[in-house]
């Protein structure tokens, strides 16, 4: 019984928040699969592995790096 009252709320739970974000996507002119995506990738720090530990880096330091390595950059 208590598996069935904590999986209705946890239902209706889940139906006011995927309504929040397709309020909040609507109103960017976004789709929510689009919202989705962009607040995944920007949901915690990024690593690189190296060797046997890991490395924290700032994912637009390595794009600016890499435009600069590869000539991409908006200067020219």
């Amino acid at each position: 019984m208590h598996a069935v009252v904590w999986s209705r709320c946890h239902r209706r739970r889940d139906r006011s928040f995927v309504s929040q974000h397709r309020q909040a996507a609507t109103l960017l002119g976004q789709t929510l699969r689009q919202l989705t995506a962009q607040r995944a990738a920007r949901a915690g720090p990024k690593y690189h592995a190296i060797g046997l530990g890991r490395i924290r880096y700032n994912t637009a330091d390595i794009l600016h790096r890499r435009s600069i390595r590869y000539g991409l950059s908006d200067d020219s």
